[in-house]
């Protein structure tokens, strides 16, 4: 269930941009990928009141924009909603067409560690552009630091939205190294993987908050986690596992590795996930300066955390076999938990056996 005030905040934001004028162009992007992954349709009229003089934020933007123009009908643009297929054995293609625009960024590059230093005039959340899209703010470490919540623009799952600490003059890349306070940047990084139990215990149940650290196709570098809500029609598969799991331990998944920690009871069970995270955290961080190709994704919830280790993006084997499979662009958090992303728009052309053995095979190549 989702709180009524986060629902009042997202929904209630995104019903006055609709009838805003004068929005970045790219606008129109958040408020028609928001709208399609809750059962409806953007109207029309929003092409019309966005502001062209300021130009395109993203080059990519323009062909969108002209995709949704193709797609009017009777006053709205008319975009299909995602369509998921079951491959069998926990495992899910989703198409999004929205999604499938979606820029690449820094998620598709092969040249890059964990830890890379932030470029403040490369893409970031701190930008002008992202202003429209923060939809609530919440404060931090009792009233010394903030959060914004920025909608996704590219969403793939009900009420995504991005939670970004400190967006402004934070400068945090897309980093966490929680035994110091990571030289330039100004949040201490412990504190943030604490405040992460504290935001979703006040979102309740249904929230995830996930982590694509970089080289495991996070697209900015700059610090920030994806939060979606789970429901009765949308879930990804590995919400069974999370259900199920009473204790900390490895558990039997597509990826070899992967690992629950669970919560106990109270505060001292939150204090024992957040050591587990940060011990695993700086684990990831030593071997990749050793040299080893690492990187790892999470998802946080009420009842523990699924932490996903794998192969770096850069890895030769993993990156070929991305190369070949005309289904995705890269496993990031939610192909971890068994859900692959498509940027194709037809999943009938595909044969989803042979779908499910290119998954497995990249599964395979991601494990550590």
């Amino acid at each position: 269930m989702v709180p009524r005030k986060f629902d009042k905040a997202f929904m209630g934001t995104l019903e006055k941009l609709i009838r805003q004028r004068g929005l970045l162009p790219g606008m129109a992007i958040t408020i028609m990928g928001n709208l399609n992954m809750h059962g409806k349709d953007m109207p029309s009229e929003v092409l019309s009141h966005l502001d062209y003089r300021q130009g395109f934020e993203v080059p990519g933007d323009s062909v969108v924009l002209a995709e949704a123009l193709k797609r009017i009908r009777e006053g709205k643009v008319v975009i299909p909603k995602p369509l998921r297929a079951e491959l069998g054995g926990d495992m899910r293609l989703q198409f999004n067409l929205v999604r499938a625009f979606r820029p690449r960024r820094r998620s598709s590059r092969t040249d890059v560690g964990l830890s890379l230093r932030f470029q403040p005039r490369q893409f970031n959340y701190s930008c002008p552009a992202c202003d429209e899209e923060v939809f609530a703010t919440q404060e931090l470490y009792g009233g010394r630091l903030s959060a914004d919540f920025l909608y996704n623009r590219y969403p793939f799952a009900p009420y995504h939205f991005l939670w970004v600490p400190e967006r402004k003059g934070g400068h945090h890349r897309q980093y966490l190294d929680p035994n110091n306070n990571n030289n330039n940047d100004n949040n201490k990084d412990a504190q943030i993987i604490e405040e992460m139990f504290t935001l979703v215990d006040s979102l309740g149940d249904s929230v995830r908050l996930c982590y694509n650290c970089t080289g495991s196709h996070s697209s900015v570098n700059h610090l920030h986690c994806q939060g979606f809500f789970v429901t009765e029609d949308w879930k990804p598969p590995f919400e069974r596992l999370m259900q199920q799991q009473r204790r900390s331990g490895p558990v039997v998944w597509h990826l070899r590795g992967t690992q629950w920690l669970h919560r106990g009871k109270g505060r001292r069970g939150i204090g024992n996930l957040v050591a587990q995270m940060k011990s695993r955290i700086a684990d990831m961080n030593r071997r990749d300066e050793a040299g080893e190709k690492v990187a790892y994704n999470f998802c946080v919830s009420t009842k523990g955390v699924a932490w996903f280790p794998r192969r770096h993006q850069r890895d030769e084997t993993y990156f070929r076999l991305l190369e070949e499979a005309p289904f995705t662009s890269g496993f990031g958090f939610l192909e971890m938990m068994g859900e692959i992303v498509s940027a194709t728009q037809d999943i009938s052309i595909f044969n989803l056996e042979a779908v499910r053995g290119q998954i497995e095979r990249i599964y395979a190549a991601l494990a550590l």
